[in-house]
């Protein structure tokens, strides 16, 4: 069933993943969502939806699955998509983005601008010349994978 208006969605603050995994869902499989950004954590963004000002939220399932896990459990609060690149095991029946995506364009936005986004999203840095450790010895662990 498609939504006639955008379904509102929660997200913490304007410029965090939540908001441009929408963005990027949005060029990607056009689906219908407006993300309401501004709020303070993931407890307020339940609330808003449990009082009907927002549908639901856009977050990582480490967070959602815990925060919400008496509604999931009931059917009250329903997971619709996985952003992932893969499923997640305890979500069957729950398609990936990049299924619905229709074009290799659109692919190619969640990949990058979702999927990928992690690998630049913490820098590790170390301070200079610090004695016994070398910067290459550190990120070692990090090229095998």
């Amino acid at each position: 069933m498609a939504a006639k208006t955008p379904v509102k969605l929660g997200g913490v603050r304007a410029r965090r993943n939540t908001g441009r995994e929408r963005q990027d869902l949005e060029g990607g499989p056009r689906l219908p969502i407006q993300l309401v950004s501004g709020y303070k954590g993931t407890a307020e963004i339940r609330l808003a939806a449990a009082s009907g000002e927002l549908a639901g939220a856009c977050w990582s399932w480490n967070r959602c699955g815990p925060t919400w896990r008496g509604a999931l459990d009931t059917g009250e609060v329903v997971a619709v998509l996985q952003t992932s690149p893969r499923a997640f095991p305890d979500l069957p029946g729950v398609p990936l983005a990049i299924n619905l995506a229709k074009t290799d364009e659109a692919r190619q936005l969640i990949k990058v601008g979702i999927q990928n986004a992690a690998a630049f999203a913490r820098p590790l840095a170390l301070p200079p010349a610090r004695p016994g450790i070398e910067s290459s010895s550190c990120a070692e662990p990090f090229r095998k994978h």
